[in-house]
C-alpha cells in the first residue's frame, strides 16, 4: 500500500527541507568555524606549507557530505517523519572529521583523533540497526494520511539535535581558533587584522600570546598596545615554549628572523637573552621593543628607564609608546620624583591621577583588581600592580 498522494508531497518537500538545511549548517559550520582547523590539517598532513582555500573546501566537502547522504537514503529510506535520520551519517562524519585537536610531539606537529575506528563502527552498526527497525515497525504507519506540519516537526526536532551535538563535539576550543586565526592574518602580512582577533576576550594560552605579541611587534605596536591583551607569562610569553614548533604553524625561528638574531641559548632567560642582544645590536628597534617590554613584563623598572635613555634621545619632540610613558611616570612617583611633564603627555598624568584615586577608593585587594580593572585594565599600571 503507497501512500496518499498528498503525503507523498509532503514526503517531496520535507526531503527538500531537510536537504537545505543540512548544506546550510554543514557549509556555515565548516566555512566559518572550521576553516582554520581544516587549513592547519591540510599544513601537517603534506609536511609543508599549502594554499587551503575555505570556501572551496566547504563547499566541496559539503556537497560530497550530502550526494553520500542521498545515496545513503536508498537503502535506508527514512521517509517522512523519520527523514532526517538519513543525515545521522553525514552529521557523524562533520564531527570525526572536526573532533581532532593539532598537538606538539617529540617537537613536531601531528593531529590527535578523539575518534577510535571501532566508535565509528559502533555508531554504523547502531544506525544500521535503527534503519532495520524502522523498516519492520515504522515504515508502515507512514501510509496514514499526514499534514505537512505533522511531518516537518518531528524531523526537525531531529535535525536540531544533530546540529546541536555536531557543535557540541567538534573542536569548539575558542583559544585554539584564535591561535590558527591570529597566525594566518601574520601569514597574510596584515598584523592589524590579527590583532583584531578575540580582542575582548580574557581567553588565552601561551602559543596565543606569544603570536598576538608577534603581531604587535609587525605593527610596531609593542610599546603602544602589549597591556591591552591578558599577559600572564611575564617575559616567556614574548617567545614560544616549544624551541621548533607551536600548533599554528610558527616558532621561535620566526621570531629570532623577524628581530635578525641569533637564537636563545637554552640556559638563558628570556629577558638576559634580549638584553645580550639589545647590547650586541643596539640600534635594532624590534629587539629593543622586545628588550624593554620583556623588563616592563618582569616588573624591571629601573633597569627599564635605564635602557630607554641610552637609547631614546630626550627632547621636546620625543614622542614615547604609551606604555613606556606609563612605566616612566610609575617609576618617577615610586622614587618621588616630579612627573616629567615633556616626555609623560598630559592625557597619561591625568589617567594616572584617576587610577590611582579609584584604586584608594577600595580596602579588599580583589575589589582593587576588578574595579581597576574595567577601566584601567588596558594600561601598564594595572599590570604592574594586579597582573599574574
Amino acid at each position: 500500500m503507497t501512500p496518499y498522494p498528498s503525503t507523498q508531497k509532503s514526503f517531496a518537500i520535507i526531503a527538500l527541507i531537510c536537504s537545505i538545511y543540512f548544506l546550510l549548517f554543514s557549509f556555515f559550520y565548516l566555512y566559518f568555524l572550521q576553516s582554520e582547523l581544516f587549513r592547519i590539517i591540510h599544513v601537517i598532513k603534506s609536511g609543508k606549507e599549502v594554499v587551503y582555500y575555505p570556501l572551496w573546501g566547504a563547499l566541496i566537502l559539503t556537497c560530497i557530505l550530502w550526494i553520500a547522504q542521498y545515496g545513503l537514503n536508498y537503502l535506508t529510506r527514512f521517509k517522512g517523519k523519520w527523514h532526517a535520520l538519513s543525515f545521522c551519517p553525514a552529521f557523524g562524519a562533520l564531527i570525526m572529521l572536526t573532533d581532532v585537536q593539532p598537538i606538539i610531539v617529540d617537537g613536531k606537529q601531528t593531529l590527535l583523533y578523539n575518534w577510535e575506528w571501532w566508535q565509528a563502527i559502533l555508531v554504523a552498526v547502531i544506525y544500521i540497526f535503527t534503519a532495520y527497525i524502522y523498516q519492520k515497525q515504522f515504515k508502515k504507519k507512514q501510509i496514514e494520511k499526514n499534514t505537512l506540519t505533522e511531518i516537518l516537526i518531528p524531523n526537525f526536532i531531529i535535525l536540531t539535535f544533530l546540529s546541536c551535538t555536531t557543535g557540541i563535539m567538534g573542536n569548539s576550543n575558542d583559544t585554539f581558533y584564535y591561535e590558527l586565526k591570529i597566525a594566518q592574518a601574520i601569514r597574510e602580512q596584515n598584523p592589524q587584522k590579527a590583532l583584531l582577533v578575540g580582542e575582548k576576550s580574557l581567553t588565552h594560552n601561551h602559543s596565543m600570546t606569544t603570536l598576538r605579541n608577534y603581531a604587535l611587534a609587525q605593527a610596531d605596536s609593542l610599546g603602544d598596545a602589549i597591556f591591552c591583551y591578558p599577559q600572564t607569562y611575564g617575559a616567556n610569553g614574548l617567545l614560544f615554549e616549544n624551541e621548533d614548533y607551536s600548533v599554528s604553524g610558527f616558532s621561535n625561528r620566526d621570531i629570532y628572523q623577524f628581530i635578525g638574531a641569533m637564537p636563545k641559548k637554552e640556559t638563558e632567560t628570556i629577558t638576559r637573552y634580549l638584553q645580550r642582544l639589545y647590547e650586541e645590536e643596539e640600534g635594532n628597534h624590534n629587539v629593543l621593543d622586545y628588550y624593554l617590554c620583556a623588563l616592563l613584563l618582569e616588573r624591571q623598572l629601573s633597569a627599564f628607564v635605564k635602557t630607554m635613555k641610552q637609547f631614546y634621545d630626550f627632547n621636546e619632540n620625543t614622542i614615547l609608546p604609551r606604555h613606556y610613558q606609563e612605566a616612566l611616570l610609575l617609576h618617577q612617583k615610586k622614587e618621588g620624583e616630579q612627573p616629567d611633564t615633556i616626555l609623560i603627555d598630559m592625557d597619561t598624568r591625568r589617567r594616572y591621577t584617576a587610577f590611582d584615586s579609584l584604586q584608594n577608593q577600595y580596602s579588599r585587594a580583589i575589589e582593587k583588581t576588578n574595579y581597576t580593572r574595567r577601566k584601567f585594565g588596558d594600561t601598564y599600571w594595572w599590570y604592574y600592580w594586579y597582573g599574574e
